[in-house]
């Protein structure tokens, strides 16, 4: 069976609109997250997807020893209806 709604924060959404908002608002958040994070020395270490819903990507500076993890999901599971 093909999943057409999920439940989000009460209200009956279609379930391919939803997914591709979600996609296009992470794709669109990365370029200005690169360049904010860059100008202060953090250098891209890993882009990892966990899952349809869950998108994380690790930065890393070396000159403090810092790593900076940002990771965009849903969060709470999706209900389906």
């Amino acid at each position: 069976m093909k999943k057409k709604f999920i439940l989000v924060n009460r209200s009956i959404l279609d379930f391919d609109v939803f997914r591709e908002d979600f996609h296009k608002l992470v794709g669109d958040l990365k370029p200005e997250l690169f360049e904010m994070v860059s100008k202060y020395g953090f250098e891209l270490v890993k882009v990892g997807k966990q899952s349809e819903f869950r998108r994380k990507v690790v930065f890393y500076n070396r000159q403090f020893d810092m790593q900076l993890t940002i990771v965009a999901k849903k969060q709470r599971p999706p209900e389906f209806v």
